[in-house]
């Protein structure tokens, strides 16, 4: 069982994985971007720490964050991403976890 220490949150963690066949380049820049969305702006309480990694895999991108204060669903939907060509919440991939291993050193 992996634990994470010195970490204590009331939000829950989301993620997700998206083929990047299934993708425009617009598409694929606007996950990058997701942080200069509309949903971004005027939002007091959003700031660096309330955005998604975002990491090419090959032939797909993997999205995660600890902080879920962003609809990364809602963001896909705008910029016309298929429903069907997105997995969302199968929880934290490993490399999330040792990504982020030496959170706060």
């Amino acid at each position: 069982m992996k634990t994470r220490n010195g970490f204590v949150s009331n939000s829950s963690s989301s993620s997700f994985v998206v083929r990047k066949d299934a993708l425009t380049e617009e598409q694929i820049q606007g996950i990058y971007d997701h942080n200069k969305s509309e949903q971004f702006k005027d939002v007091d309480y959003l700031d660096d720490k309330d955005v998604w990694t975002i990491l090419d895999q090959g032939e797909t991108l993997l999205g995660y964050t600890w902080m879920d204060n962003f609809d990364m669903r809602f963001h896909l939907q705008e910029l016309g991403i298929k429903e069907e060509d997105v997995e969302f919440d199968r929880g934290l991939p490993d490399i999330a976890w040792e990504r982020d291993a030496n959170f706060g050193d």
